[in-house]
């Protein structure tokens, strides 16, 4: 005779286990896997950087290429692949139900690009400091973030400069690593090319980047680097973009105008295409500005839409930037994933 009281726990427990793999198995979907091969040979490539672009998460593939990455809720940003020797690679759309396959460029360098640092001579030294002065302003800028900027190993960098043209390019057979002291933060950068021209101003830099926590800070330190990251975010493009998607740009601070300098409200400026997809749409400049009437910042929409999302991430091609927005660099960076204490 079987006892009901069994049968009462035995079904409760049925339900419990089902219940449990219910919450679980979307958990085992918010995961992507794939793996990482040479363009050229085919074979797996080990130790390639995966991860989700300007985030603090990411892995590395193992000996057979392969590699797993949670989702963690980043699938609406761009996932790179960063390796020493290879052109980084970048993917904007992914689907998380496949595995992915990656094939990555190696770089391929020309032979007066090598430059044995011994045999400089001294006018080739002066000129090297200047560059990398340059180099320095344009890509941590000029803020005060960017005097407690260091780059830890500035001699893998490599610079041209053209004298007709004022061009000064660069780039780093490897990833540059960057501490920055006053936010907290080590960067690490995959910089695949770097342009630069004083006449008329440009600037522009192609790489993957992910931060780390700086492990050492003692609980002062951290609460100071909390509070400068505060600021930084403050009235910043990531700021304004993630107000631009929850529609709070008033409760935010923020106040745009067109050319006419007329106030431009929410309605004329985004689409949104689905729940996690929108869109600038309103092609031309406009004003920003940030707890105050007076512009500081502008931003020339050149395409006619322009993706952004809930993370403060947008199409970097779309938007130009001048004023005060522009001068906030890798010094003044925060990852993706940063989230404001209030």
């Amino acid at each position: 005779m079987v006892n009901n009281q069994n049968i009462s726990a035995w079904m409760k427990k049925a339900t419990l286990i089902i219940f449990l793999m219910i919450i679980c198995l979307p958990g085992y979907s918010q995961e992507l896997r794939g793996a990482v091969y040479d363009e050229n040979t085919k074979l797996p490539l080990t130790n390639v950087n995966v991860f989700f672009n300007g985030t603090t998460v990411g892995t590395k593939t193992d000996r057979n290429g392969n590699f797993v990455l949670f989702i963690t809720g980043n699938q609406k940003l761009p996932l790179a692949f960063s390796a020493i020797g290879y052109n980084s690679f970048l993917l904007t759309e992914y689907p998380s139900d496949k595995r992915l396959k990656i094939l990555l460029v190696p770089k391929i360098y020309e032979l007066d690009e090598v430059v044995i640092i011994s045999k400089r001579t001294r006018r080739e030294r002066i000129a090297r400091n200047d560059y990398l002065d340059m180099f320095k302003k344009q890509f941590l800028g000029e803020t005060i973030n960017a005097f407690t900027c260091k780059i830890l190993n500035e001699s893998d960098l490599i610079f041209h400069y053209n004298d007709k043209e004022l061009l000064l390019t660069a780039y780093s057979p490897r990833p540059l690593i960057i501490n920055n002291y006053a936010l907290g933060y080590q960067i690490t950068f995959y910089l695949d090319s770097f342009e630069y021209t004083q006449f008329p101003y440009s600037m522009t830099y192609i790489g993957g980047y992910i931060f780390r926590e700086d492990s050492t800070l003692g609980e002062k330190a951290r609460i100071k680097a909390e509070n400068r990251r505060r600021l930084a975010y403050l009235g910043s493009r990531m700021h304004l973009m993630r107000s631009l998607w929850e529609n709070e740009l008033d409760p935010a601070g923020f106040l745009i105008r067109n050319s006419h300098y007329k106030k431009v409200n929410y309605d004329s400026l985004v689409v949104q295409i689905d729940s996690s997809d929108k869109y600038l749409v309103n092609k031309g400049s406009f004003f920003i500005a940030y707890m105050s009437k007076n512009s500081s910042s502008e931003i020339d929409i050149a395409n006619d839409t322009v993706y952004f999302n809930k993370f403060g991430y947008f199409d970097p091609l779309g938007i130009k930037w001048t004023g005060e927005m522009a001068r906030q660099r890798i010094a003044d960076l925060l990852p993706f994933d940063y989230i404001l204490k209030k």
